[in-house]
This record gives structure tokens, sequence and C-alpha cells, in this order.
């Protein structure tokens, strides 16, 4: 049966969301949700720190709507199935469950965010109806992660709470491109300038990691990434304890990691400033924020692979890990309005991270902020990223600036509807620039 023209709303904790297609399979009724203007089935509602939410359709003179509650059980696959609420399949993005109306009814409720189920997974779902012009929508989009869907899975590996940000442009990410300067109420987090914790809205794919391998671990598995403020740092034992402002628990790492991610840090006296920040008096101009990779460990505590410190300014919250980055980030924003992005993703061993890129020229324009630092692995790690770089002048731009020098940036002009055809580009916090991605040689 096709679908039918019923529309209604999608009520989630007190917001209402519309949706669209009631329709019926050979197994029973089934709503299909369906975002107006977004990908298909864009709701985070089954899994929130780590709990199941029950489903439950009720009509209402607008029409149907689905309620969500939270279920008081672990997130465990026969508490799924025993609430009516099932996985359907691992890094499967489908879910499926019953929900009962208030005439005493059940229903199949199919909440599917772009990707099927594996086949033979447990409790598939049924196949969806033929497609029409609005099933099309939902092809166009599929691979393309969406911003709740992330956030589900991140709820799922860390338990943590965590603000996620849309900007102006529509595509989901923290510190995304955008106008700086007109858009400064989007680089808040969650109303203050880092003053809380932040999940990114990412999922990190490891194939390879030396520390997995030493560990007899899976090599390959998936971390979320998260941003925050930090607070306090603590040793015990042979683990540092790492505080997040409001997060849930600390992360915990090896001793030596930590010391090694501090000593990386281009800022001096950085465990100063993370002293002050755990005492009474506070940094005003400057926000110590760490940028990690989370995962649980086989006891289930949140673990911090590796990660990155960066500094945030209270007036201007974007972190940057040299004060000459804060000098371009003011002169792109406030002093030309540009329209750029500043990657964050960290990853251990990569040398062609940039420090921004700017899309509003006729190639996207990278941006590289070299220190004071003089030793021989920072001089070699500077002259791979030039000829990376000068390998692909044809698809990529180049600028770099030399913080001793003081030199003025010099950026190419502006060319009309130049970031609408490189917005494509930003994915979350990255960049696909199409480079081939360079690692530390053995």
């Amino acid at each position: 049966m096709p679908p039918s023209s019923l529309d209604g709303l999608v009520r989630i904790e007190g917001r209402n969301y519309t949706f669209r297609d009631l329709y019926s399979t050979g197994a029973g009724k089934r709503l299909l949700i369906r975002m107006r203007g977004k990908p298909q089935g864009a709701i985070a509602c089954l899994c929130r720190r780590r709990e199941p939410l029950a489903l439950q359709v009720y009509s209402t003179p607008e029409g149907p709507r689905l309620r969500c509650y939270p279920d008081t059980g672990p997130l465990h696959r026969q508490d799924c199935l025993r609430n009516g609420i099932s996985h359907v399949g691992e890094g499967s993005r489908c879910y499926s469950g019953k929900a009962i109306t208030r005439d005493g009814r059940y229903w199949d409720v199919h909440l599917r965010d772009q990707l099927i189920a594996k086949p033979g997974a447990a409790h598939s779902p049924s196949p969806p109806p033929a497609k029409g012009r609005d099933d099309q929508r939902e092809t166009d989009v599929q691979g393309r992660a969406t911003l709740l869907t992330a956030l589900r899975a991140i709820w799922q590996i860390t338990g943590l709470n965590g603000t996620v940000r849309k900007f102006g442009n529509g595509e989901p990410g923290l510190l995304a491109a955008s106008r700086l300067a007109k858009q400064r109420e989007f680089l808040r987090f969650n109303g203050e300038p880092a003053r809380q914790v932040c999940i990114l809205p990412g999922i990190d794919r490891m194939a390879t990691h030396p520390r997995l391998s030493e560990s007899g671990r899976d090599a390959t598995t998936w971390y979320a990434i998260v941003i925050g403020a930090i607070t306090r740092v603590v040793r015990d034992g042979s683990d540092a304890l790492v505080t997040l402002r409001h997060g849930d628990v600390p992360l915990r790492a090896e001793w030596n990691i930590w010391q090694e991610i501090v000593a990386h840090s281009p800022f001096p006296r950085t465990d100063a400033l993370i002293q002050a920040l755990s005492q009474e008096s506070t940094v005003k101009t400057l926000v110590v924020t760490l940028i990690a990779r989370v995962a649980r460990d086989e006891i289930g505590q949140l673990r911090l692979v590796n990660g990155a410190l960066m500094v945030v300014a209270s007036f201007w919250p974007v972190p940057v890990d040299s004060r000459a980055e804060l000098q371009v980030l003011w002169h792109l924003s406030s002093g030309t309005g540009r329209r750029f992005v500043k990657p964050l993703l960290y990853r251990a061993g990569d040398l062609a991270l940039p420090d921004f890129v700017v899309l509003d020229c006729a190639l996207p324009t990278v941006i590289e902020v070299y220190g004071r630092t003089g030793s021989a692995d920072y001089d070699r790690r500077r002259d791979v990223k030039r000829d990376l770089y000068a390998a692909n002048r044809d698809r990529v731009g180049y600028v770099e600036l030399f913080s001793r020098k003081g030199a003025m940036l010099r950026l190419p002009d502006r060319v009309p509807g130049a970031f609408d055809r490189h917005k494509h580009l930003v994915e979350g916090l990255e960049v696909k620039l199409g480079l081939q991605a360079l690692r530390e040689t053995p």
C-alpha cells in the first residue's frame, strides 16, 4: 500500500517535529518518520545517556504523535528487545520497535537513518515501500552522516552530555565554515564560551593504532571526539584523571600519555594554567581546552586515547594552539569577515592538518601558522607540508605565516559564489581537500 498523505507531529521531550507518510505493510501498520527539509529519520530518541527510550504513538486533534520516554534499564540487547526496541545490526543506523496506541493497538515503529540493516540481523525491519518522489530524497542523502546519528553513537560510547549546534550554512558541526563576525551566537558552547563540555558531531574510525595493537584489542575501533574546558587534573596511581567542566565523570589517561600531551602544547606553562583553573582563581582571558579521542575500556571507564591541548579566548571562543593563530583568527573574522574553517579533528601522526582553510577564494586556501620552534623535527614537518601543497597547487592554495617575523597575512581576493562551491568539502570538523594523508615515518 503506498504511503498516505497524512502529516502529523512527532513530540520528543517537549519539542514538536513533523513527520509524513503513515503506510501499511504485510506485517501491519508502520510509521515512517521523515523530517521535513532534513534527512529521513533524523531523530536521536532511541539512545540517550546509554538508556533506551520507549516509544508510544497517540492521537491528537492535529494528528498522531510519537512520545518518547526513558526506560530504566541499561542499553543491552536483551533489555532493548524486552522493551520493544532493538538494535538492528552492529554499526547500523536502523532501529525498530513496538509502540502502543491509546486504544490498545500495537504499531511497528521504524526509525531509519539512511543505512539499511545488515542481512541476518535480529529483528530486521520490513522492506520499505516502493520509492516515490519523496523517497528519492532519502537516496540522495545516503552515505552522509547526520548530526543526530553522530550524537546517538557518541552517547553510546561516552554517555556524556553535550551540546552540538548547527551553523548558518545548514551543515552540522561545531566551529564549521561560517562568517564568524556575523554568527557569533553559533560559536558559543551551550550559550557560554568555553564553559560547557561539548560533544563534537563526529565519530572517528581508526583502522590501526599502535596502542590498540599492544593491548590486544580490536584494531578497528570507534571513538568519540570530545572537547571541553579543563577544570582539574590529578594523578591517581599510574593514571591522570582529567575533569572537564560539566563532565559527568573524569577522563582517565596514562600519566606518561598525559605528560606527552602537555609537553607538545605550544603554550608555555600550560600546566600552571591548569593548576590555576583547579583553584579559586580563574584565567579570565584564556581557557585551557582539551580536544581528545575518547573510548570506553573493558571495565566501562572513559579513557583518553590521545588528544591535544588548545586555548580558547573568552572574547572569541574558537580553540587555537598559539597566540599567532589567535591573531590570524581575529584577522579573518573581525578584520576581514572571511568565510573559513578551523579544522579541529586531532589525529596522532598527521602532518597535514591545516590551521585554517579559507573557502571564499577561487581555490580553497590553506593557512599554516608556524611558531618559534626551530627543532629539526619541526622544520621537517614544515617542509613536508610545503611539498604537499606545492604538488597540489592546481586544487589548493597555500599561505604561510611565521609568528616570529610578524608578517601581515595576505590572502587571495574573494570570489563571488566560491563559498557555495567549496562548502561541500566541510564534514563536521574536517575539511576534505583530497590530499594524500601524511603520516609520521617509522
